[in-house]
């Protein structure tokens, strides 16, 4: 019995170290994490993340429908300008995008449009300094779309290009920027380039031929 009557009062001591443990948590430890900024709405979201939200989605959407554009090789302006680079004056949209005719076959079919969209245009195109109005005009497609023509050459972009590159100048030797004229920029000489080409090449066959 004297065991059990010492034991009481130890007990009752540890009972009060750890009470006054208990009060000295901060009550703000509690509130972590609680706080709510304000303007909140119900699912967490305040007024101004709403509103980023809906502008990124319609960002979105519109950089979707460009990229469809290009896949299904439709590339739209509604307009003509003059443009000056290292290849000298020639033609852009009203995007700054580079503008190619091709010299060697105006027929681009689906699978050619993929590469080099053809420039569609719904109504009347504007037409900037530099440009020759009477020049342009529009041919259908066999999708029923309108295409702007120069000099009755189809315009086409090239995809791989971004505004004021000119990266299709020359490709497949049959590609080429369009002058102010309407001319394809760099074809004559082009073919004067592949004309010497072959003549050397006769000329060897010829000396060989004289061995």
């Amino acid at each position: 019995m004297r065991s059990r009557t010492r034991l009481l009062p130890v007990i009752f001591a540890a009972g009060l170290v750890l009470a006054a443990c208990g009060d000295d948590t901060d009550p703000a430890d509690d509130t972590v994490g609680t706080t709510e900024p304000a303007g909140d709405t119900e699912d967490g979201l305040g007024d101004d993340d709403l509103g980023e939200v809906d502008t990124t989605d319609e960002a979105t959407e519109e950089d979707a429908a460009a990229d469809a554009d290009t896949a299904t090789g439709t590339a739209t302006a509604s307009g003509l300008e003059v443009a000056t680079g290292d290849l000298g004056d020639h033609l852009v949209d009203d995007a700054g995008n580079t503008l190619y005719v091709n010299v060697e076959d105006a027929e681009c079919g689906a699978e050619c449009a993929i590469v080099w969209p053809p420039v569609s245009v719904d109504g009347d195109p504007s037409v900037g300094d530099g440009v020759d109005e009477s020049l342009v005009g529009t041919t259908e497609r066999p999708d029923g779309s309108s295409q702007l023509t120069y000099a009755d050459q189809p315009l086409h972009t090239f995809v791989s290009d971004e505004p004021g590159q000119a990266g299709g100048q020359g490709v497949a030797a049959a590609w080429y920027v369009v002058a102010p004229d309407g001319s394809p920029i760099g074809a004559d000489e082009a073919a004067d380039d592949d004309g010497d080409d072959t003549d050397d090449g006769d000329d060897a066959d010829a000396d060989d031929a004289d061995g």
